[in-house]
């Protein structure tokens, strides 16, 4: 005869180690879940951090950047004001001043006026100087006007013979200086 008793400790007995099966294979998933949030924690974290050291080397360089065209603007209009660079080996348009080193090219863009308002230009060009629109088109003859304008010494852009101010009309871009380094 089977002892009621018996036959219930062992299905107990295998129910017991059937839970302890699934529970080791649950704290499987548990621990690889954990370790794997961990690791994506730590890689973000790693990420964050070096993000701000490349936003880091990136200012610095930019700092250092704007630090040397200043330098090599002022070396080069010194130059010029000086006479020790010859005029001839300098490379000029009415854009840019270009000079050849042994290892890079400097290209100076110069400042050139810009337009603020074509329209209150118009206007005012029409009342003061009507020989530079062009009727038939209703626009400025900016090219021919332009002759006309110089910038003083306080960067002003004014009208050269008469010493009007035209900065309400015009302004003046920024210098721009490109290294171009040879291989």
């Amino acid at each position: 005869m089977i002892n009621f008793e018996d036959e219930n400790k062992d299905k107990l007995n295998e129910n017991i180690s059937f839970d302890v099966m699934l529970e080791k294979e649950i704290e499987k998933i548990k621990d690889a879940k954990y370790k794997c949030e961990k690791y994506i924690g730590t890689c973000e974290g790693m990420i964050k951090h070096y993000k701000k050291k490349i936003k880091t080397a990136k200012d610095k360089f930019e700092s250092l950047e704007e630090i040397v065209q200043q330098n090599i603007l002022n070396f080069l209009k010194a130059a010029i004001n000086e006479k020790t660079i010859p005029i001839n080996l300098l490379d000029q348009t009415n854009e840019y001043i270009k000079y050849t080193l042994p290892t890079c090219g400097l290209i100076i863009s110069k400042r050139r006026l810009k337009i603020k308002d074509y329209d209150k230009l118009y206007v005012w060009l029409l009342s003061n100087y009507p020989d530079y629109i062009i009727e038939e088109k209703k626009i400025i003859n900016t090219e021919e006007f332009e002759k006309l304008l110089s910038v003083d010494e306080n960067n002003n852009i004014i009208i050269t013979s008469t010493g009007e101010i035209m900065n309400k009309y015009y302004s003046l871009t920024d210098i721009d200086i490109n290294i171009k380094f040879f291989k």
